[in-house]
């Protein structure tokens, strides 16, 4: 199960502009038009929308679990604790507490990258 590089930036584009990340996914359909919606009324629910979205059609088969979107949410506000949560204490967790310290934006990619991987 591997990420291509159009996957990480939908993830980033999601994170800044929600309904960028759903149109980059699926087009000028319904769940444009639902994600535009939720991220006029509270962000983080945009954020969500287009992570389920970008997930549910990604091209690799990967197993949607309720606790995933509570890795990917961790991850946005606090990188290293969705890492934890996915890997425990090990290497993975250091690398993003310190990518996290330098500059924000690498620990949440970092930690997509680890969620998705595991």
């Amino acid at each position: 199960m591997a990420l291509t590089p159009s996957d990480i930036i939908k993830f980033i584009a999601a994170v800044f502009l929600p309904p960028l990340g759903v149109f980059l996914e699926t087009g000028c359909d319904n769940n444009f038009i639902i994600n535009v919606l939720l991220t006029c009324l509270f962000w983080v629910p945009g954020i969500i929308h287009a992570f389920y979205i970008i997930l549910k059609t990604a091209r690799y088969k990967m197993p949607l679990t309720c606790t995933d979107i509570f890795k990917f949410i961790a991850a946005v506000f606090l990188p290293p604790l969705g890492v934890f949560l996915e890997t425990g204490c090990d290497k993975n967790f250091l690398i993003n507490f310190l990518l996290t310290c330098l500059f924000w934006v690498p620990g949440m990619i970092h930690a997509f990258y680890i969620i998705c991987k595991y």
